[in-house]
């Protein structure tokens, strides 16, 4: 967790030397298209206790993540675990199968 000088707060996780950044805009939900399309909520419960959801958009996946500053520790659970592993900057649709608009096109009609 960090805040910048006007006091946004950006969660930021690493694996495998991949960052993925989640700002953190105020109440409710941000939405982060780079690199790949997560919302984050997320808030203090105490003095040193942070907590957040992250949703991973083009995915039912969903990552819980808890930040003790006291401990100087963080633990994150998948509410909703991919079924296959992979490092979290690829949790999206496969290319191609959602079009930039990001809605994906409607089943053609047959004659």
């Amino acid at each position: 967790m960090t805040a910048d000088t006007g006091g946004r707060w950006t969660l930021s996780l690493v694996e495998d030397g991949h960052r993925l950044d989640l700002p953190l805009d105020g109440e409710g939900w941000t939405v982060s298209e780079q690199p790949c399309p997560a919302a984050v909520s997320g808030g203090w419960s105490d003095d040193a206790t942070f907590t957040a959801d992250v949703v991973f958009l083009e995915t039912p996946h969903r990552l819980g993540v808890t930040c003790s500053l006291t401990d100087r520790t963080f633990t994150a659970h998948w509410r909703t675990r991919p079924l296959s592993p992979g490092p979290l900057h690829r949790l999206r649709a496969p290319r191609g199968s959602v079009p930039a608009g990001g809605r994906p096109e409607r089943p053609q009609e047959r004659p």
